[in-house]
């Protein structure tokens, strides 16, 4: 710590966490067999159908010579075959690779120059992608066609469980799955968690975090943290989980409606399409709660969709290296709480001016990350368990105690030895009813060492008028140095994969850009 200020919640002492996530769904499937556990646009899985999937794939991976630290690439859309292949891999102490489906042949090429997998699983949009990788980036690793048929499909009958359970062959402190995100220069970089804190990590999203009402539509992807994260804790909820191949708003609302969804997961641009649409088809009278998490969520859509929908919209903070350590807030804005079993200190950053008690979140937690997957060795980096994470990202305390995101530390903008939050600017111009994205980025000023800048996507053709009223409403609502020194209308703000801003593309604009 040297001689950083912080602010530090006390660690608690975790309590006893199940020995993986293979003893959650083992135990779903001897109290409730039968009951729903998955339910996609191919059909319907019950608990006993995923135990005894996972069963069969870990038995059909073994016979390829899957062994114990394997890595295993998983391509393919929400399904449950895809969640009984990560059970299969936790089974045999493989480690499984989602992969975004959308990846090009060059883009799965570098996935399978940075993991070296043995084997690699897909669907039909996924197999098609891998036959056209060239000979050298296929090696010799084995392809299973879920499509084909030798794949998963016999797994469709509703034969029971029985007697199939096999001995775990997994170990907790065993790498379970390698999960890839963005580094700050970009760059992919793949963070590895275990069966432990996998387990962790679903322990502490039970509470306080994800909805106990069923059955619940898990929106973002599966190969995602997010996607992958919330499933593990509804099944320790024992949620029944429905799910789609591809998002699209008036789908997931005719979901709700089908399957009668008491709760909804998904990132911020899920809510407001499923939003717009409801302003045209009305909204779905099951939904009991609603959790977003991913991104910042407007607080205005958030306010709006809790009074259109009549059901509360709670956002948490999460990271690919540690999820479920902070869980929803108790109020519309990017607030979210400490969990019982964590720690965290908001530490002074560098890049940053002092400001009471704000500062970059770090965060000791029993679901931090293993590590980081080294590909040139191929292995995991192994860090301390107790270590402290740092999130990059900046914070500050409420009086009530609840913590309020502040952006990325190096998207913080410090103009006049002040920090100013790109969030907080967004979140006042999106009052205008006229716009429909903002983002926020900077660049260099000689005097006050960063000048603002706002980019707006609108509704309509923007004029003169809509820039005055935006430049009034931030006049009326923050001080001086958080006024942008200019706003540009922008047809499409650049987002990356999942609907995220592109703050890197968004500055890289804007030093381009003549102003």
């Amino acid at each position: 710590m040297g001689h950083a200020d912080h602010f530090e919640c006390a660690m608690r002492s975790p309590r006893n966490l199940p020995i993986a996530p293979l003893a959650d769904l083992e135990a779903a499937c001897r109290e409730n067999p039968w009951g729903p556990a998955v339910v996609t646009e191919g059909g319907a899985w019950t608990y006993s159908q995923l135990h005894r999937g996972s069963l069969m794939f870990a038995d059909h991976l073994t016979r390829i010579g899957i062994n114990r630290g394997d890595r295993v690439v998983l391509h393919m859309a929400n399904r449950p075959e895809l969640l009984a292949l990560y059970y299969a891999c936790l089974r045999l102490g493989a480690i499984a690779c989602p992969t975004n489906i959308r990846l090009t042949p060059p883009e799965l090429t570098r996935v399978f120059a940075q993991t070296a997998p043995r084997a690699y699983a897909g669907d039909s949009a996924g197999v098609a992608t891998f036959r056209r990788l060239g000979d050298a980036a296929k090696g010799s690793v084995v392809c299973i066609d879920l499509m084909a048929s030798e794949g998963s499909s016999a797994l469709a009958g509703p034969d029971g469980w029985g007697e199939q359970c096999q001995d775990v062959g997994g170990r907790l402190d065993d790498v379970a799955v390698l999960l890839s995100t963005s580094g700050s220069t970009g760059e992919p970089k793949y963070v590895a968690h275990t069966a432990g804190t996998l387990a962790a990590t679903a322990s502490l999203m039970t509470e306080g975090v994800l909805p106990r009402f069923g059955p619940a539509l898990l929106l973002p992807s599966w190969v995602h943290a997010f996607g992958l994260f919330s499933w593990l804790a509804l099944v320790r909820l024992r949620v029944a989980v429905v799910g789609r191949s591809v998002f699209d708003p008036r789908d997931a609302l005719t979901a709700i409606d089908e399957h009668q969804c008491r709760s909804v997961v998904g990132l911020p641009f899920m809510f407001a399409t499923m939003d717009a649409v409801v302003g045209e088809r009305g909204c779905p009278d099951s939904v009991a709660s609603l959790v977003s998490s991913g991104d910042t969520l407007p607080t205005g859509l958030q306010r709006r969709i809790e009074a259109r929908w009549g059901a509360p919209l709670r956002q948490f903070w999460a990271s690919t290296e540690v999820a479920g350590a902070l869980t929803c807030g108790g109020r519309p804005g990017p607030l979210s709480r400490v969990s019982r079993e964590v720690g965290v200190r908001l530490v002074a950053a560098a890049q940053t001016a002092g400001e009471g008690s704000s500062g970059e979140l770090w965060i000791t937690s029993p679901s931090a990350f293993a590590g980081y997957w080294d590909p040139a060795e191929r292995s995991v980096d192994r860090q301390p368990a107790d270590r402290w994470v740092k999130t990059g990202d900046f914070f500050t305390f409420e009086d009530d105690g609840e913590l309020r995101f502040l952006g990325r530390i190096g998207d913080i903008i410090v103009r006049g030895g002040s920090n100013v939050s790109p969030v907080e600017v967004e979140n006042v111009l999106r009052r205008h009813p006229g716009v429909v994205g903002v983002a926020v980025t900077s660049l260099p000023d000689d005097v006050y060492g960063e000048t603002i800048v706002a980019y707006v996507q609108t509704e309509h053709p923007a004029s003169d008028r809509l820039l005055e009223d935006l430049y009034e409403i931030a006049r009326g609502s923050l001080s001086a140095h958080k006024i942008p020194a200019a706003i540009r209308v922008i047809d499409d703000l650049p987002v990356t994969a999942i609907g995220k801003v592109d703050r890197a593309k968004l500055r890289e604009l804007a030093r381009c850009s003549e102003w």
